[in-house]
C-alpha cells in the first residue's frame, strides 16, 4: 500500500513538473531581420540604434498628434500549451491621457481584446486598469516631465 501511495505521489509530482515546461513559440530581440513584427497605422515602428534593452536595437515610434501606431507580430500558435506568457522589455513614454495597449487576437486578428491588470504580472501599474503610460513607472520615467527623453536605465520588463 505505501509503495502504491508513493506511486501516485511521484506521479502527480512528475505530472506538475511537466505542466511548469516552457517552450518559447515567438522570440524577437531585433538584431536579424527580417523582424517577426509588422507596423502600421499613422506611425511606422522602425528598427533603432538610440535605445535597445539588451543587443544594439529596439524598435521605436514616435506617435503623432490624434495618431495610432500598431506593432503586431507574425501569427502564432499555441495550440497544446497549457499556459500562455507573454514577456517584453518596453519604454512607454507618453502622456498620461494617451495609453499602449497590449492586444491579443485568438481569431487570427478578425477581433482583438486589450490585456488588463487582471493578468498582468509586472512591476508597473496599468494605468485605468488596461493601459500602460508614463504613470505606470512614474519616477522611473519622470511623468511629471513629458520632455525628459527616454534613455537606456529606462527599460522595464514586462509578463502577461
Amino acid at each position: 500500500m505505501k509503495s502504491k501511495l508513493l506511486m501516485i505521489i511521484w506521479g502527480v509530482l512528475i505530472s506538475t513538473l511537466s505542466l511548469q515546461a516552457q517552450t518559447t513559440v515567438l522570440s524577437e530581440d531585433f538584431e536579424t531581420l527580417p523582424l517577426d513584427l509588422n507596423s502600421s497605422g499613422t506611425s511606422n515602428w522602425a528598427r533603432s540604434t538610440t535605445l535597445a534593452a539588451g543587443g544594439t536595437y529596439s524598435d521605436t515610434a514616435a506617435v503623432t498628434l490624434s495618431g495610432n501606431t500598431y506593432l503586431t507580430t507574425n501569427a502564432f500558435s499555441t495550440l497544446g500549451n497549457y499556459m500562455v506568457k507573454l514577456e517584453f522589455d518596453q519604454i512607454c513614454k507618453i502622456e498620461f491621457f494617451d495609453g499602449g495597449f497590449v492586444e491579443y487576437s485568438i481569431d487570427g486578428g478578425t477581433t482583438w481584446n486589450v490585456i488588463t491588470n487582471t493578468y498582468y504580472q509586472g512591476s508597473g501599474t496599468m494605468t485605468g486598469g488596461n493601459k500602460i503610460t508614463a504613470n505606470s513607472y512614474v519616477t522611473a520615467w519622470v511623468a511629471s516631465d513629458m520632455d525628459t527623453i527616454p534613455n537606456n536605465t529606462w527599460w522595464k520588463h514586462e509578463a502577461i
